[in-house]
């Protein structure tokens, strides 16, 4: 990696906690757009006259502070809160979430990343397509074991009395 690389990252960026069990914002200032919208959205508009921050060298030289600053203002509110708030100020910033909230995603559901199949099991499209709209084979995770024939028959070589032996010991499933 160039010696410089951080001069390629916006600044200030990154990932904050925020209030509650486990919130997090992913945010990035990549222009001076965001880095106004930012200023309005946190009410420092003192950070916008300030000449240290009037250029992304001036910001870069000061990211500890301002990082210090945002993640103190995060850590008093909701992830989701932080996240509409920065958006609706043109700040590209995204909670953090867990499979759960990515199901339950309005706009990922109208994507079709996460499908129940006719068996009610899930599975997960790619999220991306290809040229025609393919976005993978949809298929079941496997249950616990299902693979235990071909890794252990035909990948380790073991005969089907290993194999039932290590059943029988619970070594396997």
């Amino acid at each position: 990696m160039p010696k410089n690389h951080f001069a390629l990252c916006g600044v200030p960026s990154g990932l904050f906690r925020c209030a509650g069990e486990d919130e997090w914002i992913a945010i990035s200032i990549r222009d001076t757009a965001a880095w106004a919208g930012l200023c309005a959205a946190l009410d420092r508009a003192d950070w916008q006259i300030q000449r240290e921050f009037s250029t992304h060298a001036g910001r870069q030289k000061a990211a500890d502070i301002l990082r210090e600053a945002i993640a103190a203002w995060c850590r008093q509110r909701k992830s989701k809160d932080v996240q509409e708030l920065l958006q609706a100020h043109g700040v590209p910033a995204a909670c953090s979430r867990g499979i759960f909230d990515l199901v339950r995603d309005e706009h990922l559901k109208c994507r079709g990343i996460y499908r129940q199949l006719s068996s009610g099991a899930w599975s997960i499209a790619l999220p991306w397509m290809d040229a025609d709209g393919w976005r993978g084979r949809l298929a079941p995770i496997p249950g616990l074991g299902a693979d235990n024939d071909y890794v252990f028959g035909e990948l380790l070589d073991l005969d089907s009395a290993q194999i039932e032996a290590l059943k029988q010991n619970g070594v396997i499933r």
